[in-house]
């Protein structure tokens, strides 16, 4: 099809599963019409296609992955980088060596039934997020856009504020068992400080400062969120046993995790860990 835009013609049109949008730098809409019936001529013969649509399209998907993320890098933080990589890791192990221009419609709802078995809704629709900018770039969305359907995400229930007595009560039980106090102290150096989770878990002791009371956020969701912040006594008294289960651990270094990563009973302390779910879950 053609469509005019500032007075002038230009054409959209899909060859081969691949998108093409060029102008034709005419304003007459029959010089414009045998113009583009030139162009898909020369598409289809393989001449003058376009090579961000064309040759990316073809790359096998893995291929793909590896020039998409190394050229997202100038314009995205290092942490989109990042969570992109780990989305399209299942991805790139489902389509492998297969084409961008192959991928279908009911290729990605099969990808989708099988990940349901596997995770949650909202990582798929993740994962099909970064699969769309993928194909968007090799040209290929339009083609599937509208028989892909993002999975319904249940909703996720409303916070209750704790009264006072109801704190209390959490925190006694909480600190009643050694197999719980992690969870205890994270629990606590989050109320105190209003810290994200991803910023807990990536305390270092070099960002302790047990003396001055305050504590570094080196590592935030966003650049605004690294700061300093003041440890009142609840927050220290906790930093404190964290620090006596530490040095019991030979893992009281600078460098290392303050919560550090603990696998099938064994302390890896330049790790951090990654969930305090299942005690918590357990003590409350």
């Amino acid at each position: 099809m053609i469509y005019k835009r500032q007075l002038r013609w230009h054409m959209d049109v899909t060859v081969n599963g691949i998108r093409y949008r060029e102008a034709l730098e005419t304003t007459d809409r029959r010089v414009a019409l045998n113009l583009e019936k030139k162009r898909v001529a020369e598409i289809q013969a393989g001449k003058r296609a376009s090579k961000t649509g064309r040759d990316f399209a073809r790359k096998a998907f893995a291929d793909a992955v590896k020039i998409y993320l190394e050229e997202r890098k100038p314009h995205v933080s290092a942490r989109t980088v990042q969570f992109e990589r780990e989305r399209l890791k299942p991805l790139e192990a489902y389509f492998g060596e297969k084409s961008l221009a192959r991928i279908k419609s009911e290729d990605i709802s099969a990808y989708q039934r099988d990940r349901l078995k596997l995770v949650a809704s909202r990582t798929i629709n993740m994962e099909i997020g970064v699969l769309r900018r993928i194909l968007k770039k090799a040209k290929v969305w339009t083609v599937v856009a509208e028989d892909v359907r993002m999975l319904p995400e249940s909703q996720r229930p409303i916070a209750r504020v704790l009264n006072p007595d109801q704190k209390r009560l959490l925190f006694q039980t909480a600190a009643s068992r050694p197999e719980w106090l992690v969870s205890y102290c994270a629990a606590v150096l989050a109320v105190s400080t209003t810290t994200r989770g991803v910023e807990l878990k990536n305390f270092r002791w070099k960002d302790v400062d047990l003396f001055g009371k305050v504590v570094s956020i080196e590592r935030s969701k966003t650049d605004a969120g690294h700061r300093t912040i003041p440890l009142n006594r609840d927050a220290l008294a906790a930093l404190a046993r964290l620090a006596d289960r530490s040095q019991a651990l030979a893992a009281f270094e600078a460098e290392h995790f303050v919560f550090p990563a603990c696998e099938h009973g064994q302390i890896d302390p330049f790790h951090p860990q990654k969930s305090w779910r299942t005690a918590w879950r357990a003590l409350v």
